[in-house]
């Protein structure tokens, strides 16, 4: 399903369960959260969900999490907890600190995966 980045993300989860015809229930089944809590996102009487529960919504969902991470305002805690799992990439963190965005820009289109989405460094 398409996202749309202005659509807060409990409506694009919501748009994205419905289109899947997943009830609340068997989305909280497999994603381990509540009916309740998800009905919340999606109505916007609750922030966007931390990185975690974003991963496990986007992965049942099909949904693009680097667009639910930076529209809920999360991606900065992802990359964080991401730093902290996964010590080597604090080594890799370091080393792009000291490129400009040029430079960043020929790393990322070197290592990208064909399946992965473009990245225009000037937007991050």
């Amino acid at each position: 399903m398409k996202q749309s980045p202005l659509q807060p993300v409990g409506e694009q989860i919501r748009l994205a369960r419905v289109a899947k015809r997943l009830s609340l229930r068997g989305l909280a089944k497999s994603t381990g959260m509540s009916a309740t809590y998800l009905s919340h996102v999606e109505v916007g009487l609750l922030p966007s969900p931390m990185p975690d529960k974003l991963t496990a919504i986007a992965r049942e969902l099909d949904l693009d999490l680097d667009s639910l991470l930076e529209v809920g305002n999360r991606w900065e805690e992802h990359a964080a907890a991401e730093l902290t799992r996964r010590p080597k990439l604090k080594g890799l963190m370091k080393v792009a600190l000291a490129l400009n965005d040029d430079d960043i820009e020929k790393v990322i289109q070197s290592i990208r995966r064909d399946d992965q989405p473009e990245v225009n460094v000037r937007m991050l």
